[in-house]
């Protein structure tokens, strides 16, 4: 399967080389300082998952890395971050990649901690027509993981993983649906259209059920 060719292709191709491991970040949004932090994940993964008030350093990849490379690698994870769009892409990238070939709850888990970062900051008209392609990269993603006979946590630890991949997988698919109607109609949906005496749903829009 193909991937974006903007320049996080370049992170993509490091993400998905064989061997790539660091420590899983610690304090993020949605694992805390979790069991998770004593595991491994990907390391380009890691490094977008980890807060942004922790210094580079606090990833430590298990394959040695020369110091300018990890620099050079950290400023370009850096500048992803900073643009939605960009992360956005490069996460859907990782998430369907045929390459993607160990499902390993952490990995998951990263894609999740810098997907809820971008909900929470991000002005989400500019990556609409993102959401539902990692809705659905994730709920593959996601799927995968549970059917993965070698795991590397227990298994209520997995199944929190999936509890928050299935949380925000639904927000991405609402927020999408939400943004195009509102784009559309300049309406916010008070409720489904209803029949009235015409037995008719698309006659049946009433004031009380819209709202400029």
């Amino acid at each position: 399967m193909g991937h974006s060719s903007g320049p996080q292709h370049i992170l993509y191709h490091l993400c998905m080389e064989s061997g790539r491991f660091s420590g899983f970040p610690e304090q993020t949004m949605l694992f805390g300082n979790s069991s998770l932090n004593e595991l491994c994940a990907y390391f380009i993964l890691a490094l977008l998952a980890m807060p942004e008030d922790q210094p580079l350093s606090r990833i430590t990849p298990l394959r040695k890395v020369p110091a300018e490379c990890m620099e050079r690698v950290g400023a370009m994870c850096q500048a992803a971050k900073k643009e939605s769009l960009s992360t956005l892409e490069l996460l859907t990238d990782i998430a369907r990649s045929r390459s993607f070939d160990h499902y390993h709850a952490t990995n998951v888990a990263a894609i999740l901690e810098s997907t809820q970062r971008i909900l929470s900051t991000a002005d989400q008209s500019s990556i609409l027509h993102l959401l539902r392609p990692l809705a659905h990269a994730l709920r593959h993603l996601n799927g995968n993981m549970l059917k993965e006979s070698h795991v590397d946590m227990t298994e209520d630890e997995r199944q929190m993983v999936a509890g928050h991949a299935k949380r925000i997988c639904s927000v991405l698919e609402t927020t999408s649906v939400t943004q195009v109607v509102s784009s559309w109609s300049h309406l916010r949906l008070l409720s489904c259209a209803r029949p009235c005496g015409t037995r008719k749903p698309a006659l049946g829009w009433m004031e009380i059920y819209t709202e400029m």
